[in-house]
């Protein structure tokens, strides 16, 4: 497997990983078109079924009780998500639902609050109609999805909002902030776009420069700095990087939760994994190299055994700038973007501005 991605074997000993947010792609199917959706299918025929689901859980629950999130497409098309999400919280574990909202009306607000979901994850990429719209593919949605996290908050569901952060979505940063704040949200996540799934598409059009990803995530810190809103960067690790220069890591560490916790940039592998809808275990949902399936193997042996975890897990791998960058450790570099870029997971965060000093002075000897 190592060959056929690109990079090279492990060399380091195995630590002890336990993961800490496990995403379910409980179903593909959606009712909206998003240009940035991460799917790389939209057939539902190989859906894991309610008892494939059902013993996943409980095999979660015997690999360090993770956070776990019902994902989709949107899974309150999935008839059966409420008896898996019961099943869940009766074993203990922590669950949230990652939902465009679109569909929460307060009957539905109500049956989430019921079953026993701790947060919903919504996404929110604008703040107005046509911003958001467009880019969700469905006029109506803006206005639809503001009136579910509405009917959420009222039941007592925490909601945080994500936004993806593109050359369209870049000046919305701080009115999305206020909007946040405004609706009453817990937290704001920003997601910098991975270019994968639906989103390949928009790679030549929507895909930051370092220069401007460096600016977004300076203006992101100067946000978090307020200490109005918890505010974490997903698919973003270099914000890490400039949280460090900063000197705010304590700041950053203050604002976080279990529901959002910080270790460092980029946990592909190491503290997060992506289960598909048809069983593959991948390191994230932008990365999709399977690590096994848990309709062949359960899920302990695949995030303990797995080749490419393992690899995952040894920074010693980093190649390019990552690997010789002295914020490496906290940052990691987003390795679905590395793979998208050059087909090589551990290469270099292609949106990365930074000049390491032991790059630079690698470059110094070698043109000496």
């Amino acid at each position: 497997m190592s060959e056929q991605f690109g990079f090279r074997q492990p060399t380091l000993e195995k630590r002890s990983y336990l993961p800490k947010l496990v995403f379910i792609e409980t179903t593909v199917a959606c009712n909206l078109s998003c240009l940035h959706c991460r799917r790389t299918t939209t057939s539902p025929k190989e859906q894991l079924h309610t008892e494939e689901i059902m013993r996943l859980i409980e095999e979660l629950v015997e690999v360090g009780k993770p956070v776990l999130v019902f994902s989709g497409g949107e899974p309150l098309l999935r008839d059966d998500i409420f008896e898996l999400v019961r099943h869940a919280n009766s074993l203990g574990l922590i669950t949230c639902m990652a939902t465009n909202a679109t569909l929460m009306t307060k009957e539905m607000a109500a049956e989430v609050k019921a079953s026993g979901i701790k947060r919903c994850a919504v996404s929110l990429d604008g703040p107005s109609a046509d911003v958001h719209d467009a880019i969700r593919g469905v006029k109506g949605a803006f206005e639809r999805t503001v009136t579910g996290i509405k009917n959420l908050l009222s039941c007592g569901v925490e909601v945080q909002i994500n936004i993806t952060l593109t050359r369209t979505t870049k000046p919305y940063l701080r009115p999305m902030h206020q909007l946040a704040k405004a609706l009453g949200a817990v937290a704001l996540h920003v997601f910098l776009l991975v270019p994968v799934g639906c989103g390949a598409q928009l790679a030549d059009t929507e895909m930051m420069t370092p220069h401007e990803c460096e600016e977004a995530l300076e203006e992101l810190c100067e946000l978090m700095f307020l200490g109005e809103l918890p505010i974490r960067a997903t698919c973003a690790p270099h914000f890490y990087r400039i949280v460090a220069q900063k000197g705010l890591m304590n700041l950053l560490a203050g604002q976080q939760s279990r529901l959002s916790s910080f270790t460092r940039g980029c946990l592909a592998g190491t503290g997060v994994c992506f289960i598909s809808q048809s069983g593959d275990v991948m390191p994230c949902g932008y990365l999709p190299i399977p690590a096994g399936n848990i309709r062949t193997q359960s899920f302990s042996e695949i995030w303990h055994h797995s080749k490419l975890f393992e690899v995952l897990r040894d920074c010693t791998l980093l190649e390019g700038k990552c690997g010789v960058c002295e914020f490496k450790d906290i940052c990691y570099g987003c390795r679905a973007r590395a793979y998208f870029a050059t087909g090589n997971m551990m290469a270099q965060e292609p949106l990365c501005a930074y000049e390491p000093k032991g790059f630079l002075q690698s470059a110094k000897g070698f043109n000496e």
